[in-house]
């Protein structure tokens, strides 16, 4: 979920007592008009959102990360959000960031909410000069955070990675493996996971001790010894790969 207020913060400044008037004048509307600017072209686009206002915040979301306008303020946080006769503008938010801009061609984004969900901890850009997109977040009992996803970045920020650099051309992507600490003020690791072909992570999920699990398709993967699959059936198959804590 996207939060956009005013004057371009998330979550910073109150609005003022007209503008606040304003958007209280419109709230009781269900839907609104965002916005958004195309990642290559850089044209305007419209499209119509449930919204929900709370005091002097906007919330607007999706439950399709894929949607086209997502990517879209991925890579060009500005909007306009209008409500009735009423125009509002605003910014993706990023607090506290690991990485405080969009690297280029679309970004990963990662955010923590408060227990109350009334304020950030942290949010981050995650991604590198080309298009990132994550596909999935778990969160461990020490608070640690997962992320993966997929990227097509050959300089995706990597830590202590099992794979260092992206393994296929540049047209095809390999999923990213992201472990913050629980502060989120730092990356525990970061690595690539996939062949020469095209690599797609479905999502993330801890088991009791805190392993990784990481599941997804692929055209062509790496194969371990204790792998229970050792050949590809298909054009792409379904993988799995679990990292030990």
């Amino acid at each position: 979920m996207t939060i956009f207020t005013e004057d371009g913060n998330f979550l910073e400044a109150a609005l003022d007592l007209n503008t606040l008037a304003r958007l209280k004048a419109v709230a009781a509307r269900q839907t609104l008009t965002l916005t958004h600017y195309g990642r290559k072209s850089g044209k305007p686009y419209d499209v119509a959102i449930w919204f929900v206002v709370d005091g002097d915040k906007v919330y607007i979301g999706t439950a399709n990360v894929n949607r086209q306008w997502v990517r879209n303020v991925q890579r060009t946080p500005r909007v306009k959000l209008s409500i009735g006769a009423e125009t509002f503008d605003g910014t993706a938010p990023t607090k506290n960031p690991i990485q405080p801009a969009n690297a280029g061609g679309g970004d990963a984004y990662v955010a923590k909410v408060n227990p109350a969900g009334t304020a950030l901890v942290y949010s981050t850009y995650l991604g590198g000069s080309d298009f990132d997109l994550s596909s999935g977040t778990a969160v461990g009992r020490t608070g640690k955070a997962y992320a993966v996803g997929l990227t097509f970045s050959t300089d995706f920020p990597t830590m202590n990675p099992i794979q260092a650099a992206k393994a296929g051309e540049a047209d095809t992507d390999d999923v990213f493996v992201t472990l913050f600490n629980a502060a989120g003020n730092g990356i525990v690791y970061s690595t690539y996971l996939g062949g020469s072909g095209y690599d797609e992570s479905g999502g993330v999920v801890l088991d009791p001790v805190g392993n990784e699990s990481c599941s997804g398709r692929s055209d062509v993967f790496h194969i371990t010894k204790s792998a229970l699959g050792l050949v590809q059936l298909g054009p792409s198959d379904f993988f799995l790969a679990v990292h030990e804590q």
